[in-house]
């Protein structure tokens, strides 16, 4: 089952379009894989071929019929092409009930410290391996949601319609460019759920949510459509004064698949609007942001020659926020990313395989707020890039050998090149890989351009930050059970420092650090079928240093323990441990800003479902079961234990 690395087995052999993974061919010898285009046939045949070598490999005694549904189809997040990786972590969503927000589920993630400034809604930071918050890259079916404009706000990424959510620690920059820099989380929608449905539920807080998935087939069309509303009054995030910050939310996706004799086509319209209340510092103020979030994406795809694997491929990500203060208007920001691009994936032999890929990018941003003292912050900008990206797999009886390269030509600052050499062993249940890589993030557009551009000297020769990481990585996968380890030592290099008082031109500007910074670390991850339940684990060491000081909200000791169990045919249950060690943060209520320490917490969660017909179903969970007090950002609370019952119709 792991004889191609850590492979993500989706629930559905309709999955979405616009994933970024490829449908693995573990044969290059079938005939039938290569004789059409047609990607249900290029499925099926795939499904047929992993499962004679499935049950070959792990004891030939499993049930066919179980192994079948069990994986309907094999794909990856590491490579363009079919690549052996070990660390590739993936969360289904669709077997639990409907969730809040995504960032429960992102926090028990491997070695990924979430942030939240405070109640649901709030602004929540995601760093993974101790890397900065912009150094992770999140895709929607393969379209980038992450912006130069601004850092990605975990609390606006709407659950609705994510099924799957895959994640792979490391720099991917040679294969997904820029913001792949410490890892890649990837958030798949089906393109016809598996059932249609409707779904309401309510909790404390005030609570509630609605929402529907409905899909349907038209001769050779697949359409889907996912819509949901969330809202809740949300609880106290300062510490003087009583008043809650709420936090509400309305998402629509619509993605279809289009199956045509030569060629496939596939892609998605996705909105989600929410308002999110916060107190300006660790006291109540009557504040709030609007978001709305846009993403348009078409693919098509085609076979030439029956070895080549063509996609061609465009979207569109747009993003607005407003500001209010008492209800008026301070302020606003708006980036717009457009990007197209074409890949090939060419089967050279049996032991084979290489692929290429070229993109062209384009993000506009325009800041609008009033003119200060100190200068005017109202502009429009943007920058350009062209990506060009190759990839080569090497298939030896018990060795894999797998490169990639990339270069990234920017218009408004340095061009980056970014590289990954992979050299894997299996044998028996064992597999041991090391991994050398190189990530890259680019410069902001505050970075770039200022934040009032006329009292700020831009600096067209600041350079992408980079970070060099090796990881040693084994892994022991057995028919029930499977045990990873990972051990990384990372650099970052060129460290933007976007507050740097250049004393000739008498300006701030921004330039690239010379120190460097250091990420050390190591995680193991474990997981095992007891039956009709599945325990699993995790536990991340991490050591972030910047000019040997440990960096704030990095903590030292990340680790996950949950449990998913079938009870009986109609009811199942999961829960779930989250232990995060103390760790470093700032008071900026004082000056210069003092360092504080952060205590250590538990927090536990438990969910439930019980079919109580067909077509009927009742469901609950609770989040922060102990009702622990904790902090994320200094001064601002997080929510205690809430709770939320629903019911879901399916039609």
């Amino acid at each position: 089952m792991a004889r191609f690395g850590k492979l993500l087995k989706a629930n559905s052999t309709r999955n979405t379009g616009m994933n970024p993974v490829r449908t693995a061919r573990l044969s290059m010898k079938s005939s039938r894989a290569c004789e059409t285009v047609c990607m249900r046939t290029l499925c099926k045949s795939a499904c047929a071929l992993l499962l004679g070598l499935s049950l070959a490999a792990i004891a030939q005694e499993a049930d066919e019929s179980a192994e079948q549904e069990q994986i309907e189809e094999i794909a990856i997040v590491a490579s363009r092409t079919v690549a052996d990786v070990i660390g590739v972590e993936s969360i289904k969503l669709d077997d639990i009930p409907p969730q809040f927000t995504l960032t429960d589920s992102i926090r028990t993630l491997t070695g990924a410290a979430v942030s939240q400034s405070g109640a649901t809604g709030s602004v929540t930071q995601t760093r993974v391996r101790g890397a900065e918050a912009n150094h992770v890259k999140v895709l929607l079916n393969g379209v980038p949601l992450n912006l130069h404009s601004a850092d990605l706000n975990f609390a606006a990424l709407s659950p609705v319609g994510i099924d799957r959510i895959v994640a792979l620690n490391g720099p991917r920059s040679a294969v997904w460019g820029n913001h792949a820099l410490a890892g890649v989380i990837h958030l798949s929608t089906p393109t016809i759920p598996d059932k249609n449905r409707i779904y309401m539920d309510a909790g404390s807080l005030a609570a509630w949510s609605a929402g529907a998935d409905a899909g349907t087939r038209l001769r050779n069309t697949d359409i889907g459509v996912h819509f949901a509303k969330r809202t809740t009054e949300g609880t106290n995030t300062s510490y003087i004064g009583d008043e809650n910050d709420g936090f509400d939310q309305t998402t629509t996706h619509i993605g279809y698949r289009s199956e045509f004799e030569a060629f496939t086509a596939q892609g998605f319209v996705r909105r989600t609007s929410s308002l999110s209340e916060y107190d300006p510092i660790p006291r109540d103020g009557d504040r709030h942001i609007e978001v709305s979030n846009n993403v348009v994406a078409q693919k098509f795809n085609w076979t030439t020659c029956n070895t080549v694997d063509w996609q061609a491929n465009a979207s569109r990500t747009t993003s607005r926020l407003l500001n209010f203060v008492e209800q008026d208007e301070t302020n606003s920001w708006r980036g717009v990313l457009a990007q197209v691009g074409i890949e090939g994936a060419v089967r050279i032999s049996a032991q084979q395989r290489a692929s290429f890929a070229l993109e062209s990018m384009r993000e506009e941003f325009e800041q609008r707020a009033p003119v200060a003292p100190w200068g005017d912050p109202n502009y429009a900008e943007s920058i350009g890039a062209y990506g060009l990206a190759a990839e080569y797999v090497l298939e030896l009886p018990v060795w894999q050998l797998h490169g990639s390269i990339r270069q990234d030509m920017n218009t408004e600052f340095g061009d980056a090149f970014t590289w990954q050499a992979t050299a894997m062993q299996r044998f028996n249940n064992w597999a041991w890989s090391y991994a050398i890589g190189v990530g890259t993030k680019n410069p902001t557009f505050i970075e770039r351009f200022g934040y009032t551009p006329a009292n700020f000297l831009g600096n067209q020769y600041l350079k992408p930050e980079t970070a060099l990481q090796h990881q040693v990585a084994i892994e022991r996968a057995a028919e029930n059970r499977s045990l990873t380890l990972a051990i990384y030592a990372s650099t970052l290099n060129d460290e933007i420092n976007g507050f740097s008082y250049d004393v000739e031109q008498n300006q701030f500007t921004a330039v690239n650090l010379s120190s460097d910074s250091s990420r050390r670390g190591a995680e193991l991850r474990f997981e095992q079928s007891l039956g009709s339940a599945t325990l699993y684990a995790n536990y991340a060491y991490i050591d972030s240093r910047e000019a040997d000081e440990p960096e704030i909200r990095r903590p030292n000791h990340l680790a996950n323990l949950g449990l998913r169990h079938q009870l009986t045919s109609r009811l199942r249950m999961r829960s779930s441990l989250h232990w995060s060690s103390n760790q470093l943060d700032r008071d900026f209520s004082t000056f210069p800003a003092t360092v504080v320490t952060l205590d250590s917490h538990f927090l536990a969660a438990a969910s439930w479902e019980y079919d109580v017909n067909a077509t009927f179903a009742i469901y609950g969970n609770i989040e922060n079961l102990f009702d622990t007090e904790y902090e994320h950002v200094y001064g601002y609370r997080n929510p205690g234990r809430r709770y939320q019952v629903g019911m879901k119709v399916t039609l």
